[in-house]
């Protein structure tokens, strides 16, 4: 699962970000991309990866828990960590 957000902002700001956010969640991770768009915006990822072994299966109540998990893990990281108001 990801989120992509546009983050406005210095360079600096938006990796100050994506450094809180990654060192205060375990679950999910942020990163920014290399080059921002056109309109000076940094392109951020917020991803989580979840491991499905061989004999396991996922159910669909599982899946919906994990999405709303998610949902909630990045609103709640961006509220907390985006200090200066970046998206």
């Amino acid at each position: 699962m990801f989120a992509y957000f546009w983050a406005t902002g210095t360079h600096a700001q938006v990796l100050e970000f994506c450094r809180r956010f990654n060192a205060n969640l375990i679950v999910a991770k942020a990163q920014m991309r290399d080059t921002p768009d056109a309109d000076g915006q940094w392109p951020v990822v917020i991803d989580h990866d979840r491991l499905v072994f061989e004999d396991e299966r996922l159910e669909p109540r599982t899946i919906v828990k994990l999405v709303r998990r998610f949902q909630f893990i990045v609103r709640n990281g961006m509220t907390r960590y985006d200090t200066d108001r970046l998206f």
